[in-house]
C-alpha cells in the first residue's frame, strides 16, 4: 500500500525533480504565450496609434 506523504529534499530523485521543474516552465511559457497571443488585438491598436501620435504631433 503506497504512503501519500509528502517527502523530504534529500529523498527526493534530483532527476526526476528536474524533468518536474522542467515540465511546470514548459506550462509556464505555453500559458505566457497564450496570454501574450490574446492581448494582441489590444496592443496592435494601441502601438499604432501611438505611432501615429508621435508622427503627427496630434493627441
Amino acid at each position: 500500500m503506497s504512503n501519500n506523504k509528502p517527502l523530504r529534499f534529500w529523498e527526493v530523485d534530483l532527476l526526476e525533480w528536474a524533468k518536474q521543474t522542467l515540465i511546470d516552465l514548459f506550462v509556464l511559457a505555453q500559458f505566457t504565450s497564450v496570454f501574450l497571443f490574446l492581448t494582441l488585438p489590444v496592443v496592435i491598436p494601441g502601438l499604432l496609434m501611438w505611432g501615429f501620435q508621435i508622427l503627427t504631433g496630434r493627441p
